[in-house]
């Protein structure tokens, strides 16, 4: 089984606010240049998975996984307890650049826009209820302090 450099869940948005400074830090750390997108593409993919993701959700749990890959790349994953979403459905609009669909570009709508935007892949599991954030270290000299 795959280890993870670090693991954290966590429930709803007091729980975030909890573990947040430490995660942002270290995000910070290896991406000095760019993490300020980054740390909107984390705090967006929280978001949706606390506010869909763990409504109907017994447990109500979100896993924040981040790892590193060849010292060239970070992982982050995001994964909610929930049931999931329809990803075909959305990736479909956002291939087609339907942003005429108010829901892309509402408040409410736009974090996976803003995730794909900041990140240099983003994808979901099938379920619909994880999503994978990379983005290339461009300074690989920060990886000898982590």
């Amino acid at each position: 089984m795959k280890g993870y450099f670090l693991e954290i869940k966590f429930k709803g948005h007091n729980g975030f606010k909890r573990v947040r400074h430490c995660i942002i830090e270290y995000v910070r750390e290896l991406l000095p240049d760019d993490y300020f997108l980054m740390e909107v593409a984390i705090n967006e993919a929280v978001n949706n998975a606390v506010k869909h993701g763990t409504i109907n959700s017994k447990y109500q749990t979100v896993t924040l996984k981040l790892d590193i890959i060849k010292q060239k790349r970070l992982i982050i994953r995001i994964k909610d307890s929930g049931e999931g979403f329809n990803v075909e459905h959305l990736l479909y609009k956002l291939r087609n650049r339907d942003i005429s669909d108010s829901s892309l570009m509402d408040e409410s709508g736009r974090g996976v826009l803003l995730m794909l935007h900041a990140a240099d892949l983003v994808k979901y599991n099938k379920k619909g209820n994880e999503v994978i954030l990379v983005k290339r270290l461009n300074q690989v000299g920060n990886m000898a302090e982590v």
